[in-house]
């Protein structure tokens, strides 16, 4: 279900938002059925909001030229890293994704130049999003599409629509992703670049200038992603610039080289992923 609004709640909303652009989403509830009011842009409840259901999408106005966005899941037990489970319980999962989210969004917000955004999928119901620190400057949207490509593709098109002229998409998958990797992406002059992932697929995608659809027609979730990928980019004749290879975490042995990897990284002094490796320090595996 969305998040209910009380009207003391709106107030309160509005009062910590600064040159913000607020989308709202109204659904209200009148005598068993449903009426629908459009939203706007708005620092007015245009309704009286008690008992008025709201989706809320914050987006900052643009500061810089250039879109970072991580892809996310709201985490919800049960609905994140399930391929994790039986390795780990599902609440002990949950909080570890807590972790990895908490982890990407340093990551971002340590990019300079940049307009830094969270595309949550598939909805915004856990108040994880809600509560972010305000200092950060995120922004947040859900993601709109029936698969990832056309979520990623969707996100480009409003992001380029928005003004800007490079954007990034990377997922929250990989909480040990350096930060370098991320900042040469911002500084590649090609069409298109890409992270590729060593479960076959990439972990970071970025477009500059305008959208260029390598979407239509992956298999996604498979290992045959990137390869699906460069056909694409061959048969579009645009140039690609490609980063160092990287991994995700999605199954037991990944989770298991994590731990490991995470430790040596705290022990010469990389910053990446230190929430998870705190996190996983507390876990006998």
């Amino acid at each position: 279900m969305p998040k209910c609004l009380a009207r003391k709640e709106w107030f309160d909303l509005l009062e910590n938002l600064s040159d913000t652009h607020v989308r709202i989403d109204f659904i209200v509830f009148e005598s068993g059925s449903q009426t629908i009011c459009g939203g706007g842009v708005s620092k007015d409840p245009p309704l009286p909001l008690d008992g008025l259901s709201a989706k809320i999408e914050i987006l900052m106005a643009r500061q810089n030229k250039n879109a970072l966005i991580v892809f996310a899941r709201d985490p919800v037990v049960g609905q994140v890293k399930t391929r994790l489970n039986p390795f780990l319980d599902l609440q002990t999962t949950c909080e570890l994704y807590t972790c990895f989210l908490s982890d990407s969004l340093d990551t971002i917000s340590a990019v300079e130049s940049v307009d830094c955004f969270v595309g949550i999928y598939p909805s915004s119901v856990s108040g994880y999003f809600e509560q972010l620190d305000t200092s950060l400057s995120i922004s947040t949207f859900v993601q709109e599409g029936k698969d990832l490509g056309e979520r990623m593709k969707s996100t480009f098109s409003a992001r380029f629509a928005e003004g800007y002229e490079q954007v990034v998409i990377i997922g929250a998958d990989s909480p040990s992703l350096p930060l370098a990797y991320i900042r040469q992406a911002f500084g590649s002059k090609q069409d298109v670049v890409l992270g590729p992932s060593v479960d076959g697929g990439y972990y970071l995608i970025g477009m500059r200038g305008k959208l260029i659809n390598l979407f239509d027609g992956i298999t996604w979730g498979g290992d045959t992603v990137l390869e699906e990928t460069r056909c694409k980019l061959e048969s579009n004749g645009v140039s690609l610039e490609l980063l160092p290879v990287w991994y995700d975490v999605d199954r037991s042995d990944d989770l298991i080289f994590l731990k490991t990897h995470l430790e040596l990284m705290a022990a010469v002094g990389h910053k990446e992923g230190a929430s998870t490796q705190k996190f996983l320090s507390t876990l006998s595996f």
